[in-house]
């Protein structure tokens, strides 16, 4: 586990400029058909993100959610249209493990079926997390789905990494930075070090209930959320 001061965003994307609610740098957002890539993990807007990214690079970002790619320049040889989604979709989540609890969005990353990339440099996915890693005790690792596939797979291992590992992972306090060629699905995983210290992951309580109340009894739900 790195609890580096600086992001790899603060080198590789040097160059590019930070993107707005509605459009991204390196090129213009515009909707995009959900049929035209992987249809059961792509939602529709707000949480969906398109740009049209050449070769001078770009970053996504989704507004309000602390989830962005970062393209490098010279990533790609022509321009490209790629997309940045949060799924929400729990039926396309990776199965859980024993102990396993998810610590980050499920987020993918693609491009269009018709024309898709292939990143000749490494692109940055930062995803917020919600493991509280002063007390430790976490296990971290990143899982993936290939595009189109239905299986998911163990990336990595924090702590584990070998020089053919297929991502690099940087974790801070509170973000994730995956460094890798890959599109697909991603998200990180957590499990406790041993059965006898019991990590800590950072939770919040939402409350909901009617604008105007329609009857003298008010209704009010409660959930308890993922702190990213």
């Amino acid at each position: 586990v790195r609890l580096a001061s600086r992001s790899p965003v603060d080198s590789v994307a040097k160059t590019l400029l930070s993107s707005s609610s509605s459009s991204s740098t390196g090129g213009t957002t515009s909707p995009h058909s959900a049929g035209t890539m992987d249809s059961a993990l792509l939602p529709t807007s707000p949480f969906t993100r398109w740009s049209m990214v050449c070769q001078a690079g770009a970053r996504i970002s989704l507004p309000h959610s602390g989830n962005s790619l970062t393209v490098p320049e010279a990533a790609l040889s022509s321009p490209h249209q790629l997309c940045i989604a949060s799924i929400h979709d729990t039926k396309a989540f990776p199965p859980l493990l024993p102990g396993q609890t998810l610590l980050s969005p499920v987020v993918y990353i693609g491009s269009s079926v018709a024309r898709p990339a292939v990143l000749s440099q490494p692109a940055v996915l930062s995803l917020p997390h919600c493991a509280s890693l002063r007390q430790g005790g976490w296990r971290v690792s990143v899982s993936w789905r290939p595009p189109g596939d239905t299986a998911w797979r163990n990336l990595v291992t924090l702590g584990q990494e070998r020089l053919d590992s297929a991502v690099y992972a940087q974790l801070d306090l509170a973000t994730v930075h995956l460094v890798t060629e890959n599109l697909g699905t991603f998200c990180l995983l957590g499990a406790p070090t041993s059965a006898t210290s019991g990590p800590l992951k950072s939770l919040r309580m939402a409350a909901f209930c009617q604008e105007v109340p329609q009857s003298a009894d008010l209704s009010v739900r409660i959930y308890c959320v993922q702190d990213c």
